[in-house]
């Protein structure tokens, strides 16, 4: 019993340190995209930037909300686990598509 305890422990020390990490990087992609190196060429990179920007924001939030819930461990829930697993699929789909629109502005230059 006390071995699910110290896994659960880990468990959420190790996703609030993922949280953290992508809190991060979802930061420095919202800069990036700031950034004039990354401007829109055309109408298709308009509308790309503008999902990507969306969606990073709207994850930030999300994962703001979830860092304060899972901080406060009498409140941890099966249902705040199935969250974050949801935050790092939003998140890994987003660096897919942050990647992709990257490469589609190189390739313009």
């Amino acid at each position: 019993m006390t071995d699910t305890v110290i896994n659960r422990g880990h468990g959420m020390a190790r996703s609030i340190m993922k949280l953290e990490r992508h809190q991060r990087s979802i930061f420095k992609y919202l800069e990036k995209l700031k950034s004039y190196r990354c401007e829109p060429t055309d109408y298709s990179c308009f509308i790309m930037v503008r999902k990507l920007k969306d969606g990073l924001t709207s994850l930030a939030l999300d994962q703001k909300l979830l860092l304060d819930i899972v901080r406060d461990k009498s409140n941890f829930k099966l249902e705040q686990a199935r969250k974050i697993e949801s935050c790092e699929k939003r998140y890994h789909q987003l660096e897919v598509d942050m990647a992709a629109y990257l490469s589609q502005i190189n390739n313009h230059y």
